[in-house]
């Protein structure tokens, strides 16, 4: 494979770039008008079906989706609404459906995601109803949300937002969360976007695309908060020269690049594999591995700016924020091995196999 990039997809990256760097919206926020930019110009469109208006399946142009997102810092509901959602209500046959995927290209709606780990219970009450309950504890987008699509029992429902009691959270990244209570809400059976007990089988394909999302994300932003130490390094000066000359801030820096370019060109050949249809797998080791290195040179930047790294006036501190945010938000990479162990059951089962 061939890790550089097209001319069309050159063209996606420097005019998605340029977007980002013209918008005056703070590091580590989400901006309505940004979201509504990013709809404007197809980014919501990418791995929605062309039949429906969308882009197609071109994963890498996600891959370079998530690097521009994560080098700029800039929060959005990509992952939840497009990547989840967009997925999940573009596999449906019945119209409405279709004009909720309309809505999500156009910038219109977002949509959250409350994933199984939440452990919400289904219930079907008779022929016609499901009876959900529980508490999702902290939902990215779950303040900013228009509707929720959640995984309960095993099973896929679309939640509107009048049916939901959400309370909004401070977290430690400023992105917008919520607590979901649902507490014996009663939904109709058409709202189930699955056959009962499919959810993991039916959420395969969108979680290794939103691995790579997230994975594609954290490398731009690892990369943006090494540039930052390093141009601090450049300016600093003690013992008459800059800190940058000093052989151990240069080699600890040189190692963290080198990171920094593994993780671009795991991202990119991950990109790669799901747009032509290989394995999934790698989708978690990428997540890991890019979680690795952006906690790694977010917590280096800090540390190589000595205290300023911690002041509200460095971006230092907004990148190291961040890296924790994602981390807690996305439980990686503490459960990747348990993916990896579902993904294998999952294999084995759809082959036949007795487990």
């Amino acid at each position: 494979m061939d890790f550089n990039l097209n001319k069309e997809q050159e063209m996606f990256q420097q005019s998605l770039r340029k977007l980002l760097e013209n918008t005056e919206v703070e590091k580590n926020s989400h901006s309505k008008d940004v979201w509504k930019s990013l709809a404007d110009l197809g980014v919501l469109s990418l791995g929605i079906p062309e039949e429906l208006g969308g882009f197609g399946q071109d994963y890498e142009l996600i891959q370079i989706a998530g690097l521009e997102l994560g080098k700029s810092l800039t929060h959005s509901p990509y992952y939840e609404t497009v990547v989840m959602a967009g997925s999940v209500l573009a596999s449906q046959e019945t119209s409405s459906w279709k004009k909720e995927v309309e809505k999500i290209i156009s910038g219109q709606k977002i949509i959250s995601f409350i994933d199984a780990d939440n452990h919400i219970i289904a219930e079907k009450e008779n022929h016609e109803n499901w009876s959900l309950h529980g508490t999702a504890e902290v939902i990215s987008f779950g303040s900013e949300a228009d509707s929720f699509i959640c995984s309960a029992s095993g099973t896929l429902f679309y939640l509107p937002k009048e049916k939901v009691n959400t309370v909004p959270l401070d977290f430690i990244d400023n992105r917008p969360v919520a607590r979901v209570n649902l507490e014996n809400i009663v939904i109709p059976d058409h709202y189930r976007l699955c056959d009962v007990g499919e959810s993991e089988k039916f959420l395969q394909k969108p979680r290794a695309v939103g691995r790579l999302f997230i994975a594609s994300y954290m490398s731009g932003a690892a990369q943006s908060s090494l540039d930052l130490a390093i141009d601090y390094m450049s300016t600093r000066e003690q013992f008459g020269k800059p800190i940058s000359s000093f052989q151990a801030l240069s080699h600890w820096a040189a190692d963290l690049q080198t990171m920094c370019d593994a993780a671009l060109l795991f991202t990119r050949q991950l990109g790669w594999e799901l747009t032509y249809g290989r394995t999934l797998e790698s989708s978690i080791l990428c997540l890991k591995y890019s979680t690795k290195v952006y906690k790694n040179c977010a917590t280096a930047s800090v540390q190589m700016a000595g205290g300023y790294g911690f002041m509200m006036e460095y971006d230092m501190q907004h990148f190291y924020r961040n890296a924790l945010g994602i981390e807690q938000i996305n439980d990686c990479p503490q459960h990747t091995s348990i993916d990896l162990r579902r993904n294998h059951l999952l294999e084995l089962e759809l082959s036949g196999a007795s487990i």
